[in-house]
């Protein structure tokens, strides 16, 4: 009976997949009149906070603005989370992507430059996060020279920056242009049936020897 109550446990766990398509966190779309700051190599990391919801603490999906000051170039991208030390971000990162360049699309100009303005895109594996906590996302694009804004958010706030991974963090009085897109860890349909399954297995009884 307790082999039973297991399997349908470790079923339901194995097999769960994310019902995604939501924005579950936005930090606000880009303000084109606005310069932007530079994220880029170990010159600049630029990072923001946000909270995801008890619905919804799945990401699935990133999306953020930026632009280029000068030439467009090939983009090498990193971006990092981070847990909260007392309203700035740890001084090390518990995850790493480095998807290299990403899905960009052009939405605008930057007024302030005269350049184009791009909408950028990345598909994640599942991210399961701990709803109602603080986190904080860096996205640092290896490029070389300081080309490359992180567009400003059309949102107040106060995103961090630090001049190396080895430096500490400080406040800036910015928000930085990004949201998330996901969901929550619910069954299959297949799973369920599974489960369904072993929970009624549970309701065997051996019969007694006669």
């Amino acid at each position: 009976m307790l082999k039973t109550r297991l399997i349908g446990i470790a079923l339901l766990s194995c097999c769960a997949f994310v019902a995604q398509g939501a924005v579950i966190y936005d930090n606000g779309t880009q303000d084109p009149t606005t310069a932007g700051w530079y994220s880029v190599n170990d010159d600049q990391e630029i990072a923001d906070d946000f909270v995801l919801g008890a619905g919804a603490n799945v990401i699935t999906d990133i999306h953020w603005w930026a632009h280029y000051t000068t030439e467009v170039i090939d983009d090498d991208f990193v971006i990092r989370f981070f847990e909260d030390d007392g309203g700035l971000p740890m001084t090390d990162w518990f995850l790493e992507l480095t998807p290299g360049a990403v899905t960009r699309s052009l939405v605008g100009t930057n007024t302030v430059w005269g350049v184009d303005e791009y909408e950028y895109w990345l598909d994640v594996a599942p991210i399961a996060l701990t709803a109602g906590t603080t986190y904080w996302i860096s996205i640092v694009n290896n490029v070389g020279p300081s080309n490359y804004d992180w567009s400003n958010s059309s949102d107040s706030g106060n995103a961090a920056y630090r001049l190396s991974t080895l430096d500490d963090w400080a406040t800036a009085g910015r928000e930085m242009a990004f949201n998330l897109t996901g969901g929550n860890r619910v069954p299959e349909p297949m799973t369920l049936a599974l489960l369904g399954l072993g929970l009624a297995g549970l309701g065997l009884r051996r019969r007694p020897r006669t």
